[in-house]
């Protein structure tokens, strides 16, 4: 079965620190961990996926398609839960749900609101106005609404309330059931240990380990 997530030997020099030599791939209907302590180069990692550093050497496929080649393609399949989010907190999650489904093929505001009763989220209220547990919901319900197939998570359950990281590990869960494939990455192993089939441990900008939990 071919992966919906494959990194092939990925490279990215920031000064004198260096992402080396990175390889590793997320099959589908799989929940896989990034483990590392702070400033590991996670974040860094997800960001060269992203395409929002330029890697100095490697590849990157997202549902076969190529992030140098078909960038448009790889991000129409591709959910985002970050820890710094990039919506308007001035807007309400129904405004920034509109303006930013127009950065994708299909976004459908219908189903936006369906999830946002799903997941007892407000969509009228201001984001700048919700805890961190619903903007996470509310990063979670956008992500969906535009059929996004693989989920990238950096750090989502800091900040959370116990009641928001159960809340977020249901949904983790069920997004599996339902054949959606999850790439989180989290500085606290206890957070991943309970819901990731694989994992990978980073330290000093290289993978040091990677396999089944």
């Amino acid at each position: 079965m071919e992966p919906l997530l494959e990194v092939s030997g990925l490279e990215k020099r920031l000064g004198t620190l260096h992402l080396n030599q990175i390889s590793f791939r997320v099959e589908p209907g799989h929940i896989a961990g990034l483990v590392g302590v702070n400033g590991a180069w996670k974040t860094t990692l997800l960001h060269t996926i992203l395409n929002l550093y330029d890697k100095n050497g490697g590849r990157v496929t997202v549902c076969g398609y190529d992030m140098d080649t078909q960038e448009r393609e790889a991000k129409d399949r591709l959910g985002l839960v970050l820890d710094e989010m990039m919506y308007e907190k001035g807007l309400s999650g129904l405004e920034n749900a509109r303006l930013y489904g127009r950065l994708y093929h299909h976004f459908n505001e219908s189903l936006f609101l369906e999830l946002c009763e799903r997941f007892e989220l407000p969509p009228n209220r201001k984001l700048g106005l919700l805890s961190t547990g619903f903007k996470m919901r509310f990063q979670f319900a956008f992500a969906l609404s535009h059929n996004a197939r693989l989920f990238l998570m950096d750090e989502p359950a800091s900040g959370l309330d116990p009641g928001a990281r159960r809340i977020f590990k249901e949904v983790l869960r069920s997004l599996c059931e339902e054949g959606y494939t999850v790439l989180i990455s989290s500085h606290i192993l206890s957070d991943l240990a309970d819901m990731c089939s694989n994992i990978g441990v980073i330290h000093q900008g290289k993978m040091v380990l990677e396999g089944p939990i």
